[in-house]
């Protein structure tokens, strides 16, 4: 039986910051307008329905953003792969 490897994961260009949820969504506004506004970026979320909420409030604030999850048919996941100020997924 083949034994699990992990493959080295460089990429200066990809940084992960994990922090404590407090008030969720102010905390992604926050997090976006104080230093990243402009670039793209993804959201993960713990199920589909969480989401299509991030992506609604993002886009009630503005933004480009668009829901990504495995529910979705395929021309909505083939145009959430196109750039855009800001994706969930």
């Amino acid at each position: 039986m083949p034994s699990p490897s992990s493959p080295a994961f460089d990429r200066p260009n990809i940084r992960y910051r994990i922090i404590e949820k407090r008030d969720g969504n102010q905390q992604l506004l926050r997090f976006i307008r104080d230093g990243h506004e402009g670039e793209s970026g993804i959201v993960y979320c713990a199920s589909r329905n969480r989401t299509e909420q991030v992506a609604a409030f993002l886009q009630e604030e503005g933004f480009h953003a668009r829901a990504y999850h495995a529910g979705l048919r395929l021309p909505n996941a083939v145009t959430c792969r196109l750039p855009s100020s800001v994706r969930t997924a």
